[in-house]
């Protein structure tokens, strides 16, 4: 994947669209190479105990923008569960302003 984004950044292209298990190679390739390159992390909603876990983690895991994915929100919006969508803003609005 470190070859990937290499190739990648030679060619203009500044943003990677990522799942959580390849934060730990992304995070070390910006390490070694100085990478400005930023990332859009695909997150699920979690389980119903606790639904932000996903979410807090993209966050800690350094996500620069995060994108719930479509079928995630669609299930929330069927269960009338908007109230979740909120609590992700407001965890983290510092974080997104």
């Amino acid at each position: 994947m470190k070859e990937t984004w290499a190739i990648a950044e030679q060619a203009g292209i500044n943003l990677s669209n990522l799942v959580a298990n390849q934060y730990k190679a992304f995070s070390e390739y910006k390490k070694e190479t100085g990478s400005k390159m930023l990332n859009n992390c695909q997150c699920p909603i979690g389980k119903p105990s606790d639904r932000l876990t996903p979410f807090k983690k993209a966050v800690d895991d350094g996500a620069d923008l995060i994108y719930i994915q479509g079928e995630n929100v669609d299930r929330l919006a069927q269960n009338n569960e908007f109230d979740i969508l909120g609590a992700l803003g407001e965890r983290e609005r510092p974080w997104c302003a």
